[in-house]
């Protein structure tokens, strides 16, 4: 199986740390270039993306803060270096308490009913008919789990079918960022109906599809 991305996904009630979420990234950075204990720099390294999710964020604290390498210039003319895509932190810090108003971000409002004291039967109901999320037997088991656990256990695999619900909203600026986002909904197996309604072309759907195959 070529792999061709990691996700590494931790979570902390830590909101004050945020160099936490930097730190992590870069030492995903390093642990993804690693095979067979020796580092190697080539074009075999896998993009990293490192989610750090925060649960105890205030009222008004809701976000998601992206970090990532960027070059920049600073010296010469007409110069246009290299996109460096393949380290990226996300802390996304989501909150935890009573009456509070519903986030105004889809991934954040996920995350917040998926740990918030509703039934197991309410989440289900909830991924499956509000979230478009497909109830596997895994899924399904992952859901009591956080049931069982007072709803405050967020998991590696739940986060990863919920990641994308609010990627959209984050990532409308370039065709490259719209295509990204589309690779990232199709590999969290989020059906092609769902992709279209959120504003996305059957052409750049088919696209990113091809390529994805290639």
């Amino acid at each position: 199986m070529d792999i061709k991305s990691i996700i590494l996904i931790s979570e902390d009630k830590q909101t004050n740390k945020e160099y936490m979420a930097v730190r992590e990234t870069y030492i995903s950075r390093i642990l993804s270039a690693l095979s067979d204990g020796v580092a190697k720099v080539d074009e075999k390294i896998k993009e990293v993306i490192s989610i750090w999710i925060c649960i105890d964020a205030r009222k008004n604290e809701d976000s998601i803060i992206e970090y990532q390498l960027r070059p920049e210039v600073k010296f010469g003319e007409n110069i246009h270096p290299e996109e460096i895509n393949l380290l990226k932190g996300i802390l996304i810090k989501i909150r935890a308490g009573k009456n509070m108003t519903q986030s105004k971000n889809k991934l954040i409002e996920m995350l917040e009913y998926v740990i918030a004291d509703h039934s197991i039967e309410e989440k289900k109901n909830y991924l499956k008919n509000k979230c478009g999320v497909e109830m596997t037997k895994e899924l399904e088991r992952k859901v009591e789990a956080m049931g069982e656990s007072m709803g405050r256990v967020i998991l590696q695999g739940m986060l990863e079918d919920a990641w994308d619900k609010g990627v959209e909203q984050e990532r409308r600026n370039t065709e490259k960022e719209r295509e990204n986002a589309i690779a990232a909904f199709i590999s969290f197996g989020i059906p092609k109906e769902k992709i279209l309604e959120k504003g996305y072309t059957e052409a750049e759907y088919t696209k990113v599809k091809r390529k994805l195959l290639s």
